[in-house]
C-alpha cells in the first residue's frame, strides 16, 4: 500500500521549523548587542574570537580618518543617503 503524505502538512510543519531557527538568531544577535553594549570593545573582540575566530586587540579595532573617508567614498549615493536617514 502506497503512503499518502499531505505536502501541505509538511510545508506548514517546514516553515514553523523556519520560524522556530529564526526567532533563535534573533534572540542570538540580541544577546550579542547587549554584551557588546555593556563590554564595549571587550565584547566586541570577545564576539571576533567566537565567531570569526579571529583573536585581536582594541588596538586593531581603531579605525582612521582616512580609513573611514576611503569607506565613504566607495558607497553609492543611494546607500549613503539610506544610512544618513536610518540614523
Amino acid at each position: 500500500m502506497l503512503k499518502v503524505v499531505s505536502l501541505k502538512d509538511d510545508l506548514v510543519s517546514q516553515l514553523r521549523a523556519r520560524e522556530h531557527r529564526g526567532e533563535e538568531l534573533e534572540a542570538g544577535v540580541r544577546e550579542i548587542i547587549q554584551h557588546v553594549r555593556e563590554q564595549g570593545d571587550a565584547g566586541v573582540l570577545a564576539a571576533t574570537k567566537k565567531f570569526d575566530h579571529a583573536d585581536l586587540t582594541a588596538e586593531q579595532l581603531q579605525v582612521t580618518e582616512a580609513e573611514i573617508e576611503e569607506a565613504y567614498q566607495k558607497l553609492s549615493p543611494e546607500l549613503l543617503e539610506s544610512l544618513r536617514l536610518a540614523r
